[in-house]
C-alpha cells in the first residue's frame, strides 16, 4: 500500500511512503514489485536518475485512484514511468471496477496508452487462461 506523504488524510492511510517504498525495492533488487496507489507518488521521484535505476523491478497500480487524483494522473505517471509499469486496478470492494473504469476512461488518452493500462495486469498474471484450460 503506498502512501503519499502529503494531501488529505483517511481511514487506512498508511505509513509506507516513497522513501520506504524505495528502500525496499533497492533492498531486494531481484523481486518484483508492483505498488498500490500508484506508489504515494514515488514515480515523480523517478526523475532522478539513480531513483529511476533504482526502481527498474517496479511497476505502480491505479488503486482507488478516484479518491486520491484528477484523471490527468495517469498522463502524467505515463510519461514519468511509461504505459508497461501502469496496472489498472480499482480497490474493490472500497471503490467498484466500474467507477475505476470510468475515470480511467475520462482521463482522454491516446486508445495506445488506455489500452496498455488496462492490458498490462492481464499479461503479467495471465488472465486469458481460463482455470479449465490450466494444467
Amino acid at each position: 500500500h503506498g502512501s503519499e506523504p502529503l494531501g488529505h488524510t483517511y481511514p487506512g492511510k498508511g505509513a509506507m511512503t516513497p522513501d520506504r517504498l524505495l528502500q525496499l525495492a533497492t533492498r531486494f533488487p531481484d523481486n518484483s514489485f508492483i505498488f498500490s496507489h500508484f506508489g504515494g507518488g514515488l514515480p515523480f521521484y523517478e526523475r532522478m536518475p539513480e531513483v529511476s535505476q533504482a526502481l527498474s523491478n517496479v511497476a505502480y497500480d491505479s488503486a482507488a485512484a478516484p479518491f486520491l487524483y484528477d484523471t490527468n494522473i495517469y498522463d502524467t505517471i505515463e510519461s514519468l514511468v511509461g504505459s508497461t509499469r501502469i496496472f489498472f486496478a480499482s480497490d474493490f470492494p472500497l471503490m467498484t471496477q466500474r467507477r475505476a473504469l470510468d475515470h480511467l476512461r475520462s482521463a482522454e488518452l491516446p486508445l495506445y496508452t488506455q489500452k496498455m493500462i488496462l492490458e498490462v495486469a492481464g499479461q503479467v498474471y495471465d488472465f486469458s487462461r481460463s482455470p479449465k484450460n490450466q494444467t
